[in-house]
């Protein structure tokens, strides 16, 4: 039987201490007990598990190969990844120039996204909720 996909769902409304440390809620803490990789995204962070990552680095290294991709983009997402840990409170700690390119600063939206957890500035999530496009998707499946 194939190994079963670690999947995140879920929207959270968190806080980031005055060090960047971010409390991830407890459903996602366990699915990351063996930590993970952070890094930046179009409008907010990607927090990966270790298999995870690894598979979106793979998937990114294959378009760059076919063209698809320039390599600046690696440069960068590989360039601001960095590994991170759960400490005893549950937390993970954000480099600045992570929160930086995210526009993160005391709050922060957590949001399941099937293989990883997407981290917003509650303005950049509330641009990106849409629940009207999510009941069109259904429709459009028949579903």
């Amino acid at each position: 039987m194939p190994e079963r996909q670690v999947m995140f769902v879920g929207t959270f409304d968190r806080t980031i201490d005055a060090k960047g440390r971010l409390a991830l809620p407890p459903k996602f803490r366990s699915r990351l007990s063996d930590g993970g990789y952070v890094s930046t995204m179009r409008t907010c962070l990607g927090l990966w598990t270790p298999e995870g990552f690894e598979q979106m680095a793979q998937r990114l290294e294959e378009l760059a190969q076919e063209g698809k991709l320039d390599q600046a983009v690696l440069r960068n997402f590989f360039g601001f990844a960095e590994d991170v840990s759960i400490d005893a409170q549950g937390r993970i700690s954000l480099p600045a120039r992570l929160r930086d390119s995210a526009q993160l600063d005391r709050e922060a939206m957590l949001i399941g996204r099937n293989t990883r957890v997407e981290i917003f500035a509650p303005g950049a999530w509330q641009e990106q909720e849409d629940t009207a496009a999510v009941a069109s998707a259904f429709e459009a499946l028949a579903l």
